[in-house]
């Protein structure tokens, strides 16, 4: 069974039945949705995904990279992984365009996966750790940043703010992902 879109009010209906339960509109003047399929790059680890997207700071985060691959489960695929800045204090209001030194930003390591949104960071005296799933994201927002090469990315979730900066060419390829993984 097809599911069409009815073109007056945009519901989803069977192609079985002649007209649209909510409008009444002919199935015949309907289109059939052909379902999203998206595919990305998929990874066998936290360590190549950073080696094929950024190597810059991996020597600054060898035990975040350690910590992040503990936290990802057999049946994830990787689709995302970097090195990045995150500010140990979120905030809602308007975005900062650059990181603030005195703000006690972390060194640690971003990705996404199939399932969740996570970022570690680890060292000999302090870890953090925070994990979303998709459903928890309630939105995204990112700005033009001062630094030559890092942009700011706040994902907003239910209970807790992320901030992150990351390499500009990566932002846009990172914020569509996500909304994608929202949506599915």
């Amino acid at each position: 069974m097809a599911l069409v879109k009815c073109p007056d009010c945009g519901k989803m209906f069977s192609e079985r039945i002649a007209a649209c339960p909510d409008c009444g509109c002919p199935v015949e003047f309907a289109t059939k949705e052909e379902p999203k399929v998206v595919k990305y790059r998929k990874y066998s680890s936290v360590q190549e995904a950073i080696n094929f997207c950024d190597f810059s700071q991996f020597k600054f985060a060898k035990k975040s990279i350690e910590a992040a691959e503990e936290l990802i489960t057999s049946d994830e695929d990787i689709y995302y992984a970097s090195t990045c800045m995150m500010a140990n204090n979120p905030y809602s209001g308007p975005l900062k365009t650059s990181m603030d030194l005195k703000d006690n930003n972390s060194t640690g390591v971003f990705i996404l996966t199939s399932k969740q949104i996570s970022y570690v960071s680890k060292s000999f005296s302090d870890s953090i750790y925070k994990q979303f799933t998709y459903s928890d994201v309630v939105s995204t927002d990112s700005a033009s940043g001062m630094l030559p090469n890092r942009a700011p990315l706040r994902i907003t979730c239910k209970n807790d703010i992320l901030i992150v900066y990351l390499d500009k060419d990566d932002l846009q390829k990172v914020t569509g992902m996500i909304t994608s993984l929202r949506s599915n």
